[in-house]
């Protein structure tokens, strides 16, 4: 199970792995959803033995990732409140999705073409890229 498993590759994952009678209640969960659930919410939604298989196979993966790889806190203009924006895959396309989804950001996130930050003691903008 992938962090960045969408719920179709969820429910694929689910049926390879005989949890068939339990993607009716994950049809909306995504892999970053599946792996934050805790030992207690397993149980209560599998039952005691399933739920010991379905943990047992989650924890099997190499590296278990339940939170955003970077959580950047920004703010918009001249507004003194900062926002945290929580990134998994650490690329330019998610942060301008993140910050197109911030509610002070007016449009939409096809109008956001590039990014751009600057250090509040510098005044060089600094173009960001995914190198």
């Amino acid at each position: 199970m992938s962090v960045d498993a969408t719920a179709k590759e969820v429910e694929k994952w689910l049926n390879e792995h005989q949890f068939t009678k339990y993607t009716s209640f994950f049809q909306d969960y995504v892999g970053a959803d599946i792996l934050r659930l805790t030992r207690d919410d397993l149980i209560q939604i599998c039952g005691l033995a399933d739920s010991i298989r379905l943990e047992n196979l989650l924890l099997s993966r190499p590296i278990r990732t339940v939170g955003p790889r970077l959580t950047l806190f920004m703010r918009v203009g001249s507004d003194t409140m900062y926002h945290a924006v929580y990134l998994e895959q650490l690329s330019c396309q998610e942060l301008i999705q993140e910050i197109a989804d911030l509610p002070e950001i007016v449009g939409n996130r096809d109008s956001i073409s590039n990014i751009c930050m600057q250090e509040p003691t510098s005044k060089i903008p600094l173009y960001l890229t995914d190198k």
